[in-house]
């Protein structure tokens, strides 16, 4: 299997090289010094933290800086996208080739090398998708397959600026695990800034959208991704309802979103999977169930209840390994259904506030709601544009 892997590996480097030599035939074309192209998870969604740098810069610069964003599925996302300014073109096309070939700046969320190469007065910005001190990334990962790290490595060697949430993720994650070494923006991630100001009209809007009461109780149950959970214990959604109910007072809706690896079942549970912002299902959660996600890292800024469900922590720790241990986080910890419903019964308010508030001072946290317009900002000056705000 590992032959094999390494094999695909070899092609995929033959494949990218080859046509990145091909593409520089668009380099006969001018680089546009107002535009801007944005990728999240390889085209996959208009969102992450490429979504909120691209409308605070709309925000602010209006129609005086040009957006395009390359995604899988335009008609899709045409809805969500006509009112911030964006021109949509299809992830991998021609379109997609010419439009990041000519953009004086390049925003992603993910390190995947592709057959697109950065030319001459270009900028690149990585965003990345997490932040905290959860799961190991890179060279640190338990399982590591250095096959991989050539084509990760060469999207790194092409970033101008990586955002980074705090200063453990920056030296930790970014530096030693990755092994990024140039510039750096002490910002947070441009997707929480929903979260420190959250907007009641939009949570309603949201709510109504998905079908929710208005005075429901919501729990997000956002698991990450893993090999191991089909032989695990699975949430039971009616006994944590129940927990929910009686300690919040409150009748409790279950909302489930998988990881986009994962095919777990909903069952009683409101299927959310396919909603395109994560950070608006944060928003208007009140309570959020996860394991080992960046999400908690997200949530923990709204000091509402965060449970973690780590019934493969064992597992998940040899296999992949952790930052940081699993109980120092700050987050309450169940290895069972029952253990969950403990945790929930046991809460304590004012104990949770301040253990988030220890964990942002321990990883010395940078974020604080500002970050979108840091970085829109930074894309202005690199576009010619000066504005003040």
């Amino acid at each position: 299997a590992q032959r094999m892997n390494d094999i695909k590996e070899k092609m995929k480097m033959a494949y990218i090289k080859t046509f990145r030599i091909i593409n520089k035939c668009f380099c006969l074309k001018k680089i546009e010094e107002t535009k801007v192209v944005f990728e999240a998870f390889s085209g996959s969604v208009y969102g992450c933290n490429p979504k909120y740098i691209s409308k605070k810069i709309h925000e602010i610069y209006g129609d005086k800086i040009r957006l395009v964003w390359a995604v899988k599925n335009p008609d899709h996302f045409y809805n969500y996208t006509k009112s911030d300014g964006i021109e949509l073109c299809q992830y991998r096309s021609i379109q997609h080739i010419y439009q990041r070939m000519t953009a004086k700046v390049y925003i992603s969320n993910f390190l995947e090398a592709t057959e697109i190469p950065k030319r001459k007065g270009q900028y690149f910005i990585q965003t990345w998708h997490g932040g905290g001190c959860y799961k190991k990334l890179g060279s640190s990962e338990k399982k590591h397959q250095s096959i991989h790290d050539k084509r990760r490595n060469m999207q790194l060697d092409e970033t101008d600026l990586f955002l980074v949430s705090s200063r453990f993720f920056e030296n930790t994650v970014v530096r030693k695990q990755l092994g990024y070494k140039r510039e750096i923006e002490k910002c947070g991630m441009p997707r929480n800034d929903c979260l420190f100001s959250i907007d009641l009209k939009s949570i309603r809007k949201i709510k109504t959208r998905l079908k929710i009461a208005e005075d429901a109780f919501v729990v997000l149950y956002a698991p990450t991704w893993s090999t191991n959970k089909d032989k695990l214990e699975k949430l039971n959604p009616s006994l944590i309802s129940m927990a929910f109910e009686k300690k919040f007072k409150k009748k409790c809706v279950i909302l489930f979103r998988a990881h986009p690896n994962d095919k777990s079942n909903s069952d009683r549970m409101i299927d959310v999977s396919d909603y395109d912002d994560m950070q608006e299902l944060l928003c208007i959660s009140d309570a959020l169930i996860t394991d080992y996600s960046s999400s908690i890292w997200d949530f923990s800024f709204t000091y509402r209840p965060c449970f973690l469900f780590a019934v493969d922590a064992e597992w998940y720790t040899s296999n992949r390994g952790f930052c940081m241990p699993i109980d120092t986080w700050g987050f309450p910890v169940a290895k069972s259904n029952l253990e969950l419903v403990k945790n929930i019964d046991s809460y304590s308010q004012s104990e949770f506030v301040e253990a988030m508030k220890q964990h942002h001072k321990v990883l010395e946290s940078y974020e604080d709601g500002k970050a979108s317009e840091r970085v829109a900002k930074i894309v202005g000056k690199t576009c010619g544009l000066e504005k003040e705000y």
